[in-house]
């Protein structure tokens, strides 16, 4: 068996109305040791052998096309290496979806992480047939022990499936939603870093070595497929810069920033102001963040909010808050 460092294949006509989709001339790229690890894979596994020299393209398209026919939302999650194209087919797959349904992918569909995206469905800010893009989901979000709030989560996917809500996750080092139907992996780039390659995982299904591979699909960066596409790609990288700034800065902490918030609006709540001793403020701020919240979570909020009742302003407490996480 050679080995696999390059491959060319052909260039894709992207339109979901064609779904006949001929590969010409493109060139993947790997690095050395991705491309020893498909090696592997490919002597090791006879699924993965079958599955890399088969293109999956054109019936993942009709899946989609399908989905969009029967009115069924679909979840997907995308998995790779840093700057493996995963965010950008992403959303390529996202704004595919909103365009067979009469609709534009806009930023606002796109979330920096779980807390965000469930913060947006919350809100009543989504639509019947939207698709939103979780992008670099963390499990960090949810802090230590804060199982409640992942099977909040796994709640909301049940909800929003009523509303046709898909969903499309993603994380560098795993499958980030477990009850995903389907699983792309990035297995090299284009050269001109605009079409991404993955292998196509049914998630649903499970080999003795895992979730069981289906063939390759390749995909076009949005910026060159959707009706949108060149305006998205500007806001959508500003977007994304802001966010990396704020990790930076340190004030990308979801979890810090949704406690901070709530502590602020409990405190100016007028009757909370009413209540007497440490107990019944306790118990308001308990009730306040529900079933989900873990003891810690209650505990953090209601030190949050003796630090205002203190006379601390809530810029004080966010830049203690930002250095004790940085």
């Amino acid at each position: 068996m050679p080995h696999i460092t390059t491959e060319k294949t052909t260039e894709i006509n992207w339109k979901l109305k064609e779904l006949n989709i001929d590969v010409t001339e493109v060139l993947f790229e790997l690095d050395a040791l991705q491309g020893e690890l498909i090696n592997r894979y490919i002597r090791q596994d006879k699924n993965f052998l079958r599955a890399y020299f088969t293109n999956y393209t054109n019936l993942f398209m009709q899946f989609i096309k399908d989905k969009v026919r029967l009115n069924e939302p679909t979840t997907f999650s995308f998995m790779g290496q840093t700057r493996s194209g995963k965010s950008t087919s992403a959303i390529t797959v996202a704004g595919l979806i909103m365009e067979a349904r009469d609709k534009l992918m806009t930023v606002n569909k796109i979330c920096p992480h779980q807390y965000s995206f469930m913060e947006t469905i919350k809100s009543g800010k989504a639509e019947f047939g939207d698709v939103f893009v979780i992008d670099e989901s963390k499990d960090a979000v949810f802090g230590v022990g804060s199982m409640a709030k992942k099977f909040k989560l796994v709640d909301i996917q049940n909800i929003i499936a009523v509303n046709n809500i898909s969903t499309i996750w993603i994380r560098p080092d795993g499958w980030a939603f477990e009850n995903s139907q389907y699983g792309l992996k990035a297995f090299g780039r284009g050269q001109s870093y605009k079409d991404g390659r993955f292998m196509l995982y049914n998630l649903q299904e499970s080999s003795a070595g895992g979730s069981l591979p289906l063939g390759m699909v390749y995909l076009p960066h949005f910026a060159d497929i959707l009706k949108n596409g060149k305006q998205l790609w500007i806001e959508y990288s500003e977007k994304k810069q802001s966010w990396v700034d704020e990790e930076q800065n340190g004030e990308g902490d979801a979890l810090t920033k949704n406690m901070i918030s709530i502590a602020e609006k409990i405190f100016n709540y007028p009757k909370f102001k009413l209540l007497k001793g440490g107990n019944q403020k306790k118990t308001f701020v308990a009730t306040a963040l529900g079933s989900e919240a873990t003891r810690g979570e209650i505990t953090n909020i209601y030190e949050l909010i003796k630090l205002l009742e203190q006379g601390f302003s809530l810029q004080e407490v966010k830049d203690f808050m930002k250095t004790t996480n940085q």
